[in-house]
């Protein structure tokens, strides 16, 4: 009972989830499902394509002011059917169904993302913004959640099953970013910008390859956790990075299409040097019981810990990613847009785990002063649907933005923007 118990608590903490998303995500964008990248314009285009400002129709004056916006979800149950059976007994063929769903050697990753960002000012071709970018993510194995499910007694109902938590991981980082950029007409069609970075590093805070192992008598626990976070300095580390940009409009500016590089070259990385480890280890049984989980400064680790901090450093990393956007626009109250955003970098780069994004999204304007907008985006945890209205008295403009994931997650975004001729 007592052994079940603590690995229960173990695994909820694992679970605990933060929030973060990518810098850019305004109310409006997220309103069209996130199918922006040539419709931007203003200070937003510092954001998503540097060069659509320089193209026809870039406002003279733009002030972006905070946009707040939180996204989350799980997967492969979606946090709709947990909300289904909130307060009330689940029965076991639900919790049957749920760990058959998950796989023998599968994981329930539940992530959560949120911003406040997109804070930026431009005058003509000249854009300067401020974002903040994170993620969140965490990956319980198969067996934690049957014990999560099933407490002490196991699926089996009789606690005499072996159960092995491996592969168990979260990572929860966060990092600022201030920009500068500009875009250049190429004759009346073409354009092509450049935002140059300078990027600023939080924290990080990860624990990976977890191993526990839980018997009918024993428990057996490791699971370090890494702590990159200079508690004298909110600045852990800085670097600087360059994204790049292209766009084009055709004849009457009815077709637009864009392309944009971000993270072409970016410097940044987490010091591995500064923060501490929690070594995470323990051992029990039913006669005896030895533990360490002390929090050990990363300058007195072993060598193994210092090791893991090196990985998590490199790994960690923004990795370039590529954005091919276009919208249409059959008259003036109408626009249709699609956009597909590819990552690279491996699973633990920042931002290469959310996977790459597809989006199509349309704005209708029957009644100039209140905007109606819609889509639809995927990404690797599924589909999801967004709409948005706002309200647009020309140099003030008000939007907001609901999104709901197939993964039973919910996406919000409010904002506010200045936009002066």
């Amino acid at each position: 009972m007592r052994i079940r118990s603590f690995i229960l608590i173990v695994a909820t903490l694992l679970a605990t989830p933060a929030v973060a998303q990518v810098a850019g995500p305004n109310a409006r964008a997220a309103g069209m499902g996130f199918a922006y990248g040539a419709v931007a314009r203003g200070f937003a285009a510092g954001f998503w394509n540097p060069a659509n400002l320089g193209q026809p129709g870039n406002p003279g004056f733009s002030l972006g002011l905070p946009n707040i916006a939180v996204d989350y979800g799980s997967d492969p149950i979606p946090f709709s059917e947990f909300k289904d059976h909130e307060g009330e007994f689940i029965d076991d063929a639900v919790k049957s169904d749920w760990l058959e769903r998950i796989g023998p050697n599968g994981s329930l990753v539940i992530h959560g993302r949120g911003d406040i960002g997109e804070v930026g000012l431009s005058v003509g071709p000249v854009a300067l913004t401020v974002g903040t970018v994170g993620s969140m993510q965490a990956d319980l194995p198969h067996d934690a959640v049957e014990v999560l499910l099933y407490g002490n007694a196991g699926q089996d109902g009789n606690g005499t099953d072996t159960l092995g938590f491996t592969d168990g991981q979260f990572t929860t980082w966060a990092a600022s970013r201030a920009g500068a950029s500009i875009g250049f007409p190429i004759g009346h069609h073409l354009s092509v910008g450049i935002t140059g970075k300078y990027v600023v590093g939080h924290g990080i805070v990860a624990g990976r390859d977890g191993e526990a192992r839980l018997t009918p008598d024993t428990t057996t626990i490791r699971f370090p956790v890494i702590i990159l976070v200079d508690e004298d300095n909110p600045m852990q580390s800085t670097g600087y990075g360059i994204d790049l940009g292209a766009a084009w409009r055709s004849e009457g500016g009815r077709l637009r299409v864009s392309f944009a590089a971000y993270d072409v070259t970016n410097s940044f990385k987490f010091d591995p040097t500064k923060g501490r480890a929690t070594t995470g280890a323990a051992y029990i049984s039913v006669d005896s019981s030895a533990s360490d989980f002390d929090d050990v400064d990363l300058a007195d680790a072993s060598d193994s810990v210092k090791a893991a901090a090196r990985k998590i450093a490199d790994e960690a990393i923004f990795a370039p990613s590529y954005r091919l956007a276009a919208a249409y626009k059959p008259n003036g109250r109408i626009t249709l847009a699609a956009d597909a955003l590819i990552r690279t970098g491996g699973e633990f780069s920042l931002q290469g785990g959310l996977g790459n994004e597809y989006s199509v999204g349309a704005e209708f304007r029957f009644i100039p002063l209140i905007p109606i907008r819609g889509g639809i985006h995927t990404q690797d945890d599924g589909m999801g649907f967004n709409a948005g209205a706002g309200l647009d008295f020309g140099f003030l403009k008000v939007d907001g933005a609901i999104g709901k994931r197939a993964n039973g997650g919910y996406a919000y975004a409010v904002g506010v923007t200045l936009i002066g001729q």
